[in-house]
């Protein structure tokens, strides 16, 4: 599988080249990457791994926590999950990967009024660029569904 290939590539990358530059400048960076690939593989144990060294490194870096906000949901732990989007929120107010991702747990969990809320803080950072009428349409239905309640 090219994710398998993709993840052996990237720790011998680690290894063997730890002395570049961005491997000495942001390791965090790669490790949360690496995080992500074995995420989208489905081994939640290493990518967990990926992401503990990652915010090792740099405890500041929202990516990693937006990773393991991942790796919760699709254990449908949403609790742990909604804390790592929170967290990444908390280290970056102007990410909007964390707050899409909040969007959607919130969604998936049905909870249509935080998802209005966390939709409404996008809208008001004016940060979406061409994503803006998107996220307008979803506000919009998810104000309806709400309604319907």
């Amino acid at each position: 599988n090219n994710y398998a290939l993709a993840a052996q590539y990237y720790e011998l990358y680690l290894k063997r080249f730890s002395w570049s530059p961005y491997c000495k400048d942001r390791p965090d960076v790669v490790y949360t990457t690496l995080g992500a690939v074995y995420l989208d593989m489905g081994d939640m144990i290493k990518a967990r791994a990926m992401t503990a060294e990652a915010l090792k490194i740099n405890p500041r870096n929202p990516k990693p926590h937006i990773v393991n906000g991942m790796i919760s949901v699709t254990e449908k732990d949403y609790e742990v999950a909604e804390r790592h989007f929170q967290s990444a929120i908390a280290l970056d107010q102007m990410d909007t990967l964390s707050r899409f991702n909040l969007v959607d747990l919130y969604v998936t969990t049905e909870q249509y009024k935080k998802a209005i809320e966390a939709l409404e803080e996008l809208v008001k950072m004016n940060n979406l660029g061409p994503d803006r009428s998107k996220v307008l349409a979803k506000l919009d239905k998810l104000k309806r569904i709400e309604g319907n309640k």
